[in-house]
């Protein structure tokens, strides 16, 4: 951007919002409250930390939520969220493209900032702080590179390609793993190197950080959380699944059993959120079993596919209280599928599964509870798995238990292969952007549907059958040699 806009403030942790960079020169300004005074402070790098694990918070409330319904994950129908999005369709006139970059900016250069500035007034200041601080620059340009056209990695900078942008995550997170003691921050580091080397289409390394990142723990999970005490940050995606007021945020019916993936302890927006979920260790299982099914190597794959069922089996389930009776659709006025008596077709040429829809009727009349996975869920089993005898269905599995297992956490839009362009902010103010550039513009590769054809489906009441239009895991494992589907073909 023109302008990284950065001020400070200390009620506990340091907070940013917009202004030049450490614009202290307000009226009357409280002299407590002065650049000095803050960054002399004792343990101004602690304080400073906190504050980017916050801003870290307000990046997933921008790139989880907007990219998920740019899916088949989700479909909305309402007014909280541009519904345009759902189409797909995305335009740097959207404010949604500046609530998903501004944040990642504002991160980086908060990252930056504790580097160059805070830690060198901090006498207290530790190389495992400056190590986080890599960390939070290199997660900002791997979601620049994973979700859109070209990324900006500096104020003013000129436009990069994804390519580039996966290469500058990595060198940052590498720092960060290497100047660091603390080991949970040392595995956090292993799993975001697995996933950015995934995303740049690195199989060998991939592969390798994703094998020493299930030795250094294997069931690993990351989340940074919302600060419930004070209010200050929240999980916006947990905020719009329980949009109860005409219930217009849905899953697929046949990620119904996965929803709501964030509930909290008391089951209701706002008392109590969920942290979201950035890394955890299903993702290296899915990996290496991509890495082996591109291998041609079939065996390995059910093998990592096993392991990876293993793991999805172990983690917690939550009872949630459900208010949601998935009570009607708002385009065509019919209820939609809320029972577990009906069963659900991927496809037209897809054989019909059970288990899929949980039961929710009356929910909105009389709460009722229902059981969701918190962590990872799946609906594949041990036997689909070793009935496996193709590589592309093998492929195809596969991702659909990466689809079930990283729901909801904003990781779907990069497996399609469809990316954002800026805001206009980055044309208006960037002499490096232009109107018509490349970056401006969004990807959306041919074998997307569009017209909201992904959220499609039909409802055969009276034979209690839901049949999806389009299996977008069919759609990718056709496109797999694409150079916007399935990295490692």
């Amino acid at each position: 951007m023109k302008k990284i806009l950065i001020r400070i403030g200390f009620m506990g942790a340091i907070l940013l919002t917009s202004c030049d960079i450490l614009d202290f020169n307000e009226p009357d300004p409280n002299p407590n409250l002065s650049e000095d005074a803050i960054l002399n402070s004792e343990n101004s790098m602690a304080g400073w930390v906190l504050g980017i694990q916050r801003q870290f918070v307000e990046v997933h409330n921008g790139y989880v939520v907007m990219s998920s319904l740019m899916t088949d994950n989700y479909d909305f129908q309402g007014a909280q969220v541009n519904s345009a999005l759902n189409l797909p369709e995305a335009q740097s006139s959207f404010l949604e493209m500046y609530e998903m970059l501004q944040p990642l900016h504002q991160l980086r250069e908060m990252g930056k900032y504790g580097i160059e500035t805070v830690s060198q007034r901090d006498e207290n200041s530790t190389a495992d702080q400056l190590a986080f601080c890599h960390f939070f620059i290199g997660f900002s340009h791997l979601i620049q590179a994973e979700l859109f056209t070209m990324a900006i990695l500096e104020p003013d900078g000129t436009p990069v390609t994804p390519a580039e942008a996966f290469n500058a995550a990595i060198t940052s997170l590498k720092t960060a793993h290497d100047g660091t003691s603390d080991a949970n921050l040392k595995t956090r580091c292993l799993y975001a190197l697995a996933r950015a080397n995934y995303g740049a289409g690195n199989k060998s390394e991939a592969t390798s950080y994703a094998s020493q990142a299930l030795a250094s723990d294997p069931t690993y999970v990351y989340r940074e959380l919302p600060d419930n005490a004070s209010g200050t940050s929240s999980n916006y995606m947990q905020a719009v699944i329980y949009n109860g007021g005409n219930q217009g945020w849905q899953p697929l019916p046949r990620l119904d059993f996965l929803d709501p993936k964030y509930a909290g302890t008391n089951s209701t927006a706002f008392a109590d959120q969920d942290g979201y979920i950035t890394l955890k260790s299903e993702e290296a299982h899915l990996i290496l079993a991509e890495a082996a099914n591109a291998d041609g190597d079939l065996t390995s794959q059910k093998s990592h596919m096993e392991n990876l069922l293993a793991l999805v089996k172990s983690r917690p389930i939550d009872s949630v209280l459900e208010t949601d009776a998935r009570r009607n659709d708002l385009h065509s006025g019919i209820q939609r599928p809320n029972s577990d008596d009906i069963s659900v077709k991927a496809s037209a040429d897809d054989e019909a599964r059970s288990g899929l829809i949980l039961n929710r009727v009356g929910a909105f009349d009389v709460p009722v509870v229902v059981a969701v996975p918190s962590v990872s869920g799946t609906s594949v089993t041990s036997e689909m798995i070793q009935a496996l005898s193709t590589a592309d269905e093998a492929l195809e599995l596969l991702y659909l238990m990466r689809q079930e297992i990283l729901i909801a956490e904003g990781r779907r839009m990069f497996d399609l292969g469809m990316r954002f362009p800026c805001n206009t902010d980055e044309i208006d103010l960037n002499p490096n952007v232009n109107a018509g550039d490349p970056i401006t513009k969004p990807l959306f590769p041919s074998y997307i549907p569009r017209d909201e054809e992904m959220n499609a489906y039909t409802w055969d009441e009276a034979g209690k059958l839901v049949t999806i239009l389009h299996n977008m895991n069919t759609v990718i494992v056709a496109n797999k040699t694409s150079s916007t589907a399935c990295p490692f073909h």
